[in-house]
């Protein structure tokens, strides 16, 4: 028996066009505690991952009765890229920073990788109304390698 990662239930989401899951499983007559149960959940952005985690927190303590002081998975933090992109850092693969030097300029670009293989290039307009990319960098945990 595994715990479920979220990237199941995202999975599930994204596949069958929900904005929250919940899933539950358990593994009947297993022992000992924690007698085989588990609960994952997932939303597809900050409001809905605060929903799902209250309904799932609600299932586990007040119909599963887990005992009150457990400590629950901590809700997947959001970085706002852009103003069209919000990313999850914890489905974040790596983020690198993409430079070009040309005789009359340069241009760079701040490129995430997500865990499912899918790319973000965001070019880095320099204070020009655009989001600060070193900042984003921070949010998402650190300091990227330059590609």
């Amino acid at each position: 028996m595994k715990p479920i990662p979220v990237s199941a239930a995202e999975r599930i989401a994204r596949d069958f066009g929900y904005d929250q899951v919940i899933v539950i499983a358990r593994k009947v007559g297993d022992a000992p505690a924690p007698h085989g149960e588990h609960v994952t959940t997932y939303g597809v952005n900050r409001e809905h991952c605060g929903v799902a985690a209250r309904v799932g927190n609600f299932i586990k303590h007040k119909i599963m009765d887990w005992p009150e002081h457990e400590v629950s998975a901590p809700v997947p933090v959001f970085v706002k890229v852009t103003k069209d992109l919000t990313v999850n850092r914890d489905h974040v693969a790596s983020v690198e920073w993409d430079r070009r030097h040309y005789a009359n300029g340069s241009e760079s670009w701040l490129v995430i990788t997500m865990a499912d293989g899918e790319v973000h290039r965001i070019p880095n307009r320099y204070g020009r109304y655009e989001p600060d990319l070193y900042a984003v960098e921070r949010a998402i945990g650190g300091a990227a390698k330059e590609g």
